[in-house]
């Protein structure tokens, strides 16, 4: 086979990411859990806290805010670090990443397929959860110098996760325990991040273990993005904290690049 069969990577890549979004559409599972979970949850939320009051006095916000900007948060994780965690160990039991390292398909256009499945998700999430926070509950709209940070926060954020959840799937030799392996860790991290629950109210231990993952800090700048500056002196520290936030999703994403590069396999684990 010649160089010239080859397809070029931004072909490729431009393939993968369109044939994903197809193959995920049709997994109705996926669907539900992945893209409707987070809104239903909202409504949920909403229906049950959203009137309580939180925050500084005098600059107090709703419970409901507060919640939408976290669960925009908890889309871009399910969308990257749960979908990734759970369908690559899948994907490679079934053989269909052997199949395709034998193909003269690029590799890295496997990734980038993913990359854009995942960042499509997490917009639309973002998308979804916000017309319904400033429809149903008053969350306003951002003024234009908050955009930037919600783009560098969604960029670092979905990159840590996409490389926690493709990191982690290597760690998963067998498909059939990735789902009880991935949704436990992502459900517990939801509840220690500043998620259910808000962060400066959870006991010390929680902050600390929660503060070690990526999800605490991409809720962390989203409610920077979303709420009121005032909020700001409710959090521990009494600020937004973003040079620590880049700091910590920056880590992640190199330490997240690492070990997908030393753990990741194209090859079913062997049955003995």
């Amino acid at each position: 086979m010649t160089a010239s069969t080859v397809p070029g990577l931004l072909e490729a890549s431009l393939h993968r990411v369109r044939l994903e979004i197809i193959q995920f559409s049709k997994e109705k599972d996926a669907l539900f859990f992945l893209v409707a979970f987070p809104p239903v949850m909202l409504l949920l939320f909403g229906a049950i806290f959203g009137s309580q009051k939180i925050g500084p006095a005098g600059n107090q916000i709703t419970f409901a805010q507060y919640f939408v900007a976290g669960m925009i948060g908890t889309g871009i994780w399910g969308a990257c670090f749960q979908n990734l965690g759970i369908a690559v160990p899948l994907e490679r039991d079934s053989g269909s990443l052997k199949r395709l390292s034998a193909t003269p398909m690029p590799l890295s256009a496997y990734f980038f397929g993913k990359i854009g499945l995942v960042l499509s998700l997490s917009l639309l999430e973002c998308s979804g959860l916000l017309l319904m926070g400033v429809l149903f509950y008053h969350l306003r709209i951002p003024p234009a110098g908050h955009w930037i940070t919600f783009a560098w926060v969604f960029a670092l954020g979905s990159g840590a996760c996409t490389l926690f959840g493709i990191a982690l799937s290597g760690l998963i030799r067998n498909a059939r325990v990735a789902s009880s392996i991935v949704s436990p860790i992502a459900i517990i991290l939801q509840f220690v991040s500043g998620v259910y629950f808000v962060f400066s109210q959870l006991p010390t231990g929680l902050q600390l273990v929660g503060s070690v993952f990526p999800l605490r800090w991409l809720t962390l700048g989203m409610r920077s993005v979303f709420l009121p500056e005032s909020y700001r002196l409710a959090e521990p520290g009494h600020g937004w904290q973003h040079g620590t936030t880049a700091i910590v999703l920056g880590v992640w994403c190199v330490a997240g690049l690492i070990v997908a590069r030393r753990t990741f396999t194209w090859m079913p684990e062997r049955s003995t």
